[in-house]
């Protein structure tokens, strides 16, 4: 098994989306930022925030896509593309609404199950990579800060 080295964190841009349940996945690519030190910052070429991080010796790149939930396949490829990571190697962090607070599920594979956001990834780049399926309550700590 490869090392993960591209974390997808899913979500929409802009204040008004901020503390909605589909930006699970911003706050777990922030949650990994603050933990491990890491600055976002604007990529256009990637149409991404873009941050590195280091956990136990191993450089780890978080994006949150910028175009849009249901776009974010375009900035997945286009992430994957210029740093030349395989899509085994990326691990996609989302909002499960049928999550019970505290359920992780940690899948490599598979289809999108009605989320939109995976499913314009799946058509962007394939279905072999990471998901990590989040419970928006579960996370809802963050909302506050």
């Amino acid at each position: 098994m490869e090392p993960i080295t591209l974390v997808v964190g899913l979500g929409n841009p802009g204040s008004e989306y901020a503390r909605t349940r589909h930006n699970a996945g911003f706050w777990f690519a922030d949650g990994l930022c603050d933990a491990y030190g890491g600055n976002f910052s604007s990529n256009r070429k990637l149409r991404a925030e873009l941050a590195d991080i280091s956990i136990a010796g191993s450089k780890l790149r978080v994006i949150k896509p910028q175009t849009y939930m249901n776009l974010s396949g375009e900035a997945v490829a286009r992430a994957l593309n210029y740093f030349r990571v395989p899509t085994e190697q990326m691990l996609v962090a989302y909002d499960e609404i049928d999550f019970v607070p505290g359920k992780v599920r940690l899948k490599f594979d598979g289809g999108h199950a009605g989320h939109n956001g995976i499913r314009n990834i799946i058509t962007h780049v394939g279905r072999e990579f990471w998901r990590l399926p989040v419970s928006y309550t579960h996370l809802r700590a963050h909302e506050t800060a």
